[in-house]
């Protein structure tokens, strides 16, 4: 029995590690649709952007990085 609980230990471990990792480093994991992975990006923007491997990040609502750009920009969203 001591040994099947184990593991779930040790992954809750694993999860606050990272999570205490990630505040103290502020950032936090955003999944990027455009190149298929997860990325860390800096905390305290509403808003970002990717076009695969560069990132644009901002608090503007009105902000499209695709005005005026000759790239194509994709918004990126914080993994829950």
């Amino acid at each position: 029995m001591l040994f099947e609980s184990w593991p779930k230990r040790s992954e809750a471990y694993d999860r606050i590690f990272d999570s205490y990792s990630q505040s103290l480093r502020g950032v936090e994991t955003c999944s990027d649709p455009v190149s298929s992975r997860q990325v860390e990006l800096p905390t305290g923007y509403r808003h970002a952007w990717s076009n695969g491997s560069d990132y644009v990040l901002s608090d503007d609502p009105g902000f499209n990085p695709n005005t005026g750009s000759g790239q194509s920009w994709t918004e990126i969203h914080p993994q829950p």
